[in-house]
């Protein structure tokens, strides 16, 4: 095979035709397919780009040819089961940590607050953080500093919001 018809990556050889060759026991792949094609582009390294966030702009105009198909490819039911799970376990522990701290500051922060901050924190993270289902939420400390903020603040005479703030 001539080196327009071929190229080899990481020991494996890829060419245009999908078929194996007769009497070789080299795995052969199409760069026909976007996503071989993708992989193909990645071997080249890291650049230096002169502006700040170059690298991300780089990798967002290349990736931005497969952003439908990674949306789509992306629904399976394993997903769906997961993102599920993962809503459900972290609905009820807001909704845990959310009444307690209700409770203990007399309603100055509570249930809607924490699951506002949760919702908004998940939402921005899974918009820039490229790991959608990653559990963010109030924790126990956040709950007990917030508490404790509470208590603190009129014996300073300030007003909790202010001294929260």
């Amino acid at each position: 095979m001539d080196d327009a018809s071929s190229r080899a990556v990481a020991g494996k050889e890829f060419t245009n035709t999908p078929q194996q060759q007769r009497g070789s026991n080299k795995q052969i792949f199409s760069l026909d397919t976007p996503s071989t094609a993708f992989k193909l582009s990645y071997g080249k390294g890291l650049e230096k780009f002169e502006r700040p966030f170059g690298g991300v702009c780089d990798d967002y105009k290349r990736r931005s040819v497969f952003c439908c198909r990674d949306l789509t490819d992306g629904y399976t039911r394993k997903t769906l089961s997961s993102a599920a799970l993962l809503y459900l376990a972290t609905f009820c522990s807001t909704v845990a940590l959310g009444s307690s701290v209700a409770r203990r500051t007399d309603n100055h922060i509570g249930l809607n607050e924490y699951l506002l901050w949760n919702g908004v924190a998940g939402m921005i993270h899974a918009a820039f953080g490229c790991q959608p289902l990653l559990i963010l939420r109030p924790t126990g400390p956040i709950t007990l500093m917030l508490v404790q903020i509470y208590d603190v603040a009129p014996e300073g005479d300030v007003n909790f919001f202010t001294f929260l703030a």
